[in-house]
């Protein structure tokens, strides 16, 4: 049995094959008042629990606000948006004190399961500290237990395409009539308004039309995409503060009411074009580009070295470029004219980058670190054997090793950011399709042992 405390904030998240559309996922956070606080208990089948209906602090408290997590969605790709947004965002909340779940298709499980080198992989991690739960969405009884859940909720956080979740019959309007305290974040590819929101969204889409693939890659190449997904994460980011704020604003400011949040791939990509608009708004300039440097910090980018490594190096400010030109013997660089100033040295970036780039090459990886030193901000471009290699990691604990049923004992990355108040802590990775059935349906419902096994066998579980 998993311990529960008397107060806790509870957390569901869901996704499953919905429709002809396609799939799913939503978060719920749960919550129901109880008068005793910080006791520890264990959830019985058929048992009640209590939910607090507010947050006292952060999540990660030992005991106080420990709370459940529950992923209904089977399929990893939310009504052919892309579920990974929900994943992370909750991932940061699991790691912290939630009690995290994962609901899927009965039987089949969430299409992560299958993506990736090796299956089942990438679900483990991404749905570490959730309860693994299966419900049928398509049968009304599955609908039944999850408006059970939402009723009681603090947050729902949905991900299928605009007018899937509509479709089932759970609009914002039943939703918030139900519970008029429930925080609903929908995460889609462009929104459930406008021309295009009716579009299948993924992190690709997202970065397209935010604008962030026209200035990543070299001039005469392809855009090219992120070797992770930065629209799911910057998506996820912005969505976990706006439910944060939400709730502050509800329990906090005393509105006492809950809200919408309306969260899209595309618009976290254009929040981070730094000046992008700005520039064009002056002058018509389009930003695209330049390949590693940039025009802000001169000498900048990645730079190979005589044993086939890569250098970072990003120097920012005449300070920093004087010690740079000292440290790799080059005062013919700072006696140019051309380079006095940081606008000066913008103008003539790939120059000077060129000449950087020819010292480095000159050297090893550990002469560049040992020449440059603390100085300047520069470092190897590490690959993942030189991060789980790695001292300062190490020291920091941020890697660390789980135990798994499937896998044997393997390396995962730790939670971040460190709370010195509040740490997280990873409990358990990502398990087989409904592995906690009883205890969520059972435990958190109340729901009978035969009444489990009716719903199983009518494959609604």
């Amino acid at each position: 049995m998993v311990p529960y405390p008397s107060r806790a904030l509870h957390a569901f998240k869901v996704g499953r094959p919905l429709l002809d559309e396609g799939q799913g996922a939503l978060r719920l956070v749960l919550s129901r008042e109880r008068q005793r606080l910080g006791i520890p208990l264990e959830i019985q089948p058929g048992q009640q629990i209590g939910i607090c209906a507010h947050i006292d602090g952060h999540l990660g408290q030992h005991h106080r606000h420990r709370a459940l997590g529950l992923d209904l969605a089977g399929h990893f790709q939310g009504g052919l948006q892309h579920s990974a947004v929900i994943y992370h965002l909750f991932n940061q909340a699991d790691a912290l004190g939630l009690l995290g779940g994962k609901v899927e298709q009965p039987g089949s499980g969430d299409l992560i399961r299958d993506m990736g080198r090796i299956k089942d992989l990438w679900f483990s991690i991404e749905n570490r500290n959730k309860m693994n739960v299966s419900l049928n969405l398509k049968d009304p009884k599955g609908k039944e237990l999850l408006w059970q859940l939402i009723e009681d909720a603090d947050v729902l956080i949905e991900n299928f395409r605009p007018g899937v979740f509509t479709k089932l019959g759970f609009t914002w309007e039943e939703i918030h009539k139900r519970n008029p305290r429930l925080i609903y974040n929908a995460v889609s590819g462009y929104g459930r308004t406008g021309p295009y929101s009716s579009k299948p969204g993924f992190d690709r889409m997202g970065l397209a039309m935010g604008g962030f693939l026209e200035v990543t890659g070299y001039p005469d190449t392809p855009p090219c995409k992120p070797g992770l997904s930065v629209s799911d994460f910057y998506t996820a980011m912005f969505g976990c503060i706006a439910v944060m704020f939400a709730l502050y604003d509800r329990d906090v400011n005393g509105s006492g009411e809950g809200q919408m949040i309306d969260s899209t791939l595309c618009e976290s990509a254009l929040r981070i074009q730094e000046s992008i608009i700005a520039e064009y708004s002056i002058d018509g300039a389009i930003r695209t580009r330049i390949g590693n440097g940039t025009t802000v910090t001169v000498p900048a980018g990645h730079f190979k070295t005589s044993d086939g490594k890569y250098l970072a190096v990003s120097v920012a400010g005449d300070k920093l470029y004087r010690v740079c030109m000292e440290k790799i013997g080059r005062p013919d660089l700072l006696a140019d004219p051309r380079y006095q100033t940081p606008s000066d040295r913008s103008i003539h970036h790939e120059e000077i980058n060129a000449e950087f780039g020819k010292w480095a090459a000159a050297h090893t990886i550990s002469e560049c670190l040992a020449i440059l030193g603390d100085s300047i901000p520069n470092g190897k471009i590490y690959n993942v054997a030189d991060i789980v290699a790695d001292p300062h990691y190490a020291f920091r604990e941020d890697i660390v090793e789980m135990d798994t049923e499937q896998f044997g004992k393997i390396k995962v990355q730790n939670v971040a950011p460190k709370m010195l108040g509040t740490p997280g802590q990873i409990r358990w990775l990502g398990g087989k399709v409904g592995r906690f059935n009883e205890e969520v349906y059972g435990g958190l419902l109340g729901l009978s042992d035969q009444e489990l096994q009716d719903l199983q066998d009518s494959g609604v579980i």
